[in-house]
């Protein structure tokens, strides 16, 4: 097994776990901010989709496969979810160290803006990148996770409240963020569309998040403002040496994803991960703003003798035959312990398609030494999707309850019962992909019989006149906009269906030799990938947003958000 080479220097050794086991970056800088500034830190369902209601629904809408059985073995069965009890008090944070704001989260580094195409370009350097731990390297020297694209608009922001013939699959991932070019191309075609069709909607999915960036599984991108980002970078506190918050919540917070949970009341342990500061102006309450990563974690039957002797063969099956990509020490806060020096492991294994990540207080070896584990993680792994962790399940050392857990709901606690050895958390799903870096792909569903089961794989339901009506109005406003498509994606069932629907001319057309392609997963969707230089001044986008004012008439309010827009 490889193994990464050790720094050196111990400071330089105390990194920080971007996400949970990302992009690693020296959290020395940190200490020494908070010692100069004298603070420490003491898919959602659409009608009439079918099936299972928790995770294996959320990837079937999503359109991706399902975890492995060999992966999910030791999960075990879900404990019944907990009911609603009355909010518990939460610590004092610490104290602010300066303009309102803790020298903890003070010492984030700024968002760096760059032209979209470059930000896509890095991200696929990393993941054409074969070995395992020079990606590693390369991911924590890059941090593209605090890089952001220029240009790029929020597509829902644009079009919803007006009459664009769009629907939103979901109101809680905010992936709305596109290329402009792209933009006005789904406006123009979709209202050709409905000019022919006047009843067709066409519903929207994942397009690229807040910033743009690697969609990761279970991972969803905030860029909080003001006071929001104020409180949130006030109650930081440094896990697995990163600054982190964690709040319980129920599954009543997100009332369009309720089909996902077992009821209102279930608790909810929300993680946000702060990554960078996206701050203008003046310091102040205002001008404060702070990239997060958000995780969603729901309980699970703690683990008895089986899952725990599961474990154990897991873990050493991983630790002899992967690579430990990552190998450092990070400072780990507990509301019990205060700053605990602990060390963190990442171990892949390609062959199998398994990760696991051990936070522990002693370097584990050639087995995971389980008297000295705070924590482990595993979970699935796929090539191109580096430092996305899909279907994880935590392992949490009962000694060291999750931190805060003092503050979990009553139920919660009863859950974790009296002498039990570990807690088990799974997360909660969000896809993860390989593409939608920097808003030039987005996934879109099939124009359907009576908009019917969007986001939802029913084959029946697919009109292939209509959908194929806006695959070649699509391609048409895409070369208008100067965002030619380069590919359609749609699984293999898919294609049959509109092979034995659809006259044979079709079949002979460029739109369907050249552009049509197949790709698994795609029979709940089509993905739509265009090729558009990055948009170099504030008018050229300005030129894609009054195509699109022209199209839909003129907004009620102030135009859409645009990220940092290119300088003239």
């Amino acid at each position: 097994m490889r193994r990464p080479a050790l720094p050196s220097d111990t400071a330089a050794m105390s990194v920080a776990w971007r996400g949970w086991a990302g992009v690693a970056w020296a959290v020395a800088s940190v200490a020494g901010a908070l010692a100069g500034a004298g603070c420490g830190h003491g898919a959602a369902p659409q009608p009439g989709a079918a099936g299972d209601t928790r995770e294996r629904t959320a990837a079937e809408l999503a359109g991706i496969d399902a975890a492995e059985p060999a992966v999910t073995a030791a999960i075990g069965v879900a404990a019944e979810p907990a009911t609603a009890a009355e909010p518990v008090p939460e610590p004092p944070p610490p104290e602010p160290a300066e303009h309102g704001v803790s020298g903890l989260a003070q010492a984030l580094p700024p968002v760096s803006r760059r032209p979209s195409g470059q930000v896509e370009q890095q991200w696929r350097a990393i993941k054409k990148t074969r070995d395992l731990v020079a990606q590693a390297e390369r991911l924590d020297q890059t941090r593209l996770d605090a890089v952001g694209c220029e240009g790029l608009v929020d597509f829902r922001a644009l079009t919803e409240g007006r009459a664009s013939g769009f629907a939103y699959r979901d109101d809680v991932r905010g992936r709305s963020w596109v290329h402009p070019a792209l933009a006005r191309a789904l406006v123009t075609a979709n209202a050709a569309l409905r000019a022919e069709l006047p009843t067709a909607v066409v519903t929207v999915g994942d397009i690229a998040q807040p910033g743009c960036g690697q969609l990761s599984h279970g991972a969803l991108v905030r860029e909080h403002r003001g006071a929001e980002a104020v409180a949130l970078m006030n109650r930081a506190r440094l896990m697995y040496g990163v600054p982190t918050v964690r709040q319980w919540r129920t599954a009543a917070d997100w009332p369009s994803e309720l089909v996902r949970f077992a009821g209102p009341n279930e608790p909810i342990l929300e993680e946000s991960v702060l990554v960078a500061q996206a701050s203008e102006g003046a310091p102040g309450e205002d001008g404060w703003a702070v990239r997060a990563v958000t995780r969603r974690y729901r309980r699970l039957a703690d683990a008895d003798a089986t899952t725990e002797q599961d474990l154990d063969e897991v873990s050493r099956r991983l630790m002899k035959e992967g690579v430990l990509v990552r190998e450092r020490e990070v400072l780990h806060w507990d509301p019990e312990l205060g700053d605990q020096r602990l060390w963190l492991q990442h171990w892949v294994s390609p062959d199998e398609g398994r990760q696991m990540l051990a936070l522990s207080r002693a370097r584990q070896r050639q087995r995971l030494k389980l008297e000295t584990l705070v924590e482990v993680r595993l979970s699935r792994w796929q090539a191109g999707k580096p430092d996305s962790f899909p279907n994880e399940l935590r392992w949490v050392a009962e000694r060291q309850r999750m931190p805060e857990a003092a503050e979990a709901p009553a139920e919660v606690e009863a859950q974790m019962g009296a002498g039990v050895r570990w807690q088990r958390w799974e997360m909660v799903y969000e896809a993860g992909h390989q593409t939608h870096l920097a808003g030039r792909d987005a996934d879109l569903s099939f124009v359907t019989t009576g908009n019917a089961d969007h986001f939802a794989v029913n084959l029946d339901a697919i009109d292939a006149a209509a959908t194929w009506r806006w695959f070649e109005l699509l391609d048409e406003a895409a070369r208008e906009a100067g965002a030619p498509i380069e590919r359609i994606l749609v699984d293999v069932s898919v294609k049959r269906v509109l092979k034995a629907r659809l006259p044979k001319k079709v079949q002979r057309s460029k739109l369907w030799r050249n552009k049509l392609r197949l790709a698994s997963g795609h029979d709940a969707h089509h993905h739509v990938r265009v090729s558009a230089a990055d948009a170099k001044t504030p008018d050229e986008i300005a030129g894609h947003l009054a195509v699109i004012d022209e199209v839909l008439g003129a907004r009620a309010a102030e135009g859409p958000r645009v990220a940092a827009p290119p300088q003239p």
